[in-house]
């Protein structure tokens, strides 16, 4: 997580949107290892 946040951090020209489309797959994919 604070990977991704150093991510944003460099790349502020990034879209916000983009941001935060790779932060829900990742908690999407945190959420399916639990699951199983």
């Amino acid at each position: 997580k604070k990977a991704l946040a150093n991510f944003g951090k460099l790349n502020k020209s990034t879209s916000t949107k983009k941001i935060q489309i790779y932060e829900l797959i990742r908690i999407y994919k945190y959420d399916k290892s639990n699951f199983i």
